[in-house]
């Protein structure tokens, strides 16, 4: 980081006051908002207030601040598009357990189905044996009628 003291101090013993005055306040904003780093070096900053001016400070203070937005906007883009991907993904798990799950039931009610036809043919079975035995009782009592009188 760079130390705003020092580069207040080279601005003040530049010639021209009144753009002393404004290059110290341009360097503090810059500071301070964070887009001033290593990368740019503040005696640069005040030749060039000393060269192109209040406007040439402006615009370049401008410049740097809107370059400044436009990274902070990239990764705000890269966050969304990040968590777009992990809800996407989250997103395909959950079908792809609720598919599963579906397939599961399926079997399930297959599976019912299979065991009410055999209870169903069961039940046939049963209900046969059970007129067989009725009708076979029904002639011991005729027969048993029979005898007894």
């Amino acid at each position: 980081m760079v130390e705003p003291a020092s580069t207040m101090q080279a601005v003040a013993k530049s010639n021209r006051p009144v753009y002393n005055l404004l290059s110290i306040l341009a360097v503090g904003i810059l500071v301070l908002i964070g887009v001033a780093s290593d990368a740019i070096k503040m005696t640069m900053l005040t030749e060039l207030a000393g060269k192109f001016g209040i406007p040439g400070m402006a615009i370049f203070v401008c410049y740097l601040a809107l370059k400044a937005n436009s990274r902070t906007q990239e990764q705000h883009r890269q966050d969304a598009l990040d968590r777009q991907l992990r809800h996407e993904e989250e997103m395909r798990e959950i079908l792809n357990q609720y598919r599963q799950d579906m397939l599961e039931m399926r079997r399930m009610y297959e599976s019912n189905v299979r065991l009410v036809d055999d209870f169903s043919a069961v039940s046939k079975d049963l209900r046969e044996v059970v007129i067989m035995n009725t009708q076979a009782m029904t002639e011991v009592s005729i027969k048993i009628g029979d005898m007894t009188q």
